[in-house]
């Protein structure tokens, strides 16, 4: 019921969603540089957006949660404010937020939420969500600015890291 890798000799196991987000939190990062104390957007609190989120929060960057469902961010919230001394803040505006935040994680499963309205400049977006949420015109207004694949940054992420912990 779950996609794991599993190294045959540690027995480290990595999960694919914690896998996902914590990939595309590393490409954001490779795409744009350092997140400490920049504010980003996480779209979704589900298992991946919980990942980026939690990549994020070690990061250093002030991250910014929404969710369809206000009970997941409620809880995301609570379990990271909890656990870390997290600069984190539950958005209820989507629109809003989304043309104030420059760095962008799309971990929903909804399509077409981000417009070419929302896309700067300097926007950036990983989008690890399937269906993507740009819709076409924000897709062409990105250009190389977006980060988005099927699976192979979340397989990749997972090989990685349980090759890490052999050494």
């Amino acid at each position: 019921q779950q996609f794991i890798a599993l190294h045959t000799k540690t027995r480290h196991l990595i999960e694919n969603a914690t896998a996902t987000g914590r990939g595309f939190v590393t490409g954001m990062r490779l795409m744009a540089g350092d997140l400490n104390r920049k504010n980003v957007l996480v779209i979704g609190c589900g298992p991946v957006g919980q990942s980026a989120t939690e990549a994020l929060v070690d990061s250093g960057a002030r991250v910014s949660i929404y969710d369809i469902n206000p009970t997941c961010s409620g809880d995301l919230f609570e379990t990271l404010r909890k656990s870390s001394n997290a600069d984190l803040q539950i958005i209820d505006d989507l629109d809003h937020a989304l043309q104030r935040h420059q760095f962008i994680v799309d971990a929903s499963p909804a399509q077409d939420i981000i417009n070419a309205r929302h896309i700067q400049p300097d926007t950036y977006i990983c989008a690890p969500g399937l269906p993507m949420g740009l819709d076409q015109d924000a897709r062409l207004k990105i250009g190389d600015r977006l980060l988005h694949d099927p699976l192979q940054i979340g397989v990749a992420t997972m090989v990685m890291c349980t090759f890490k912990f052999q050494l």
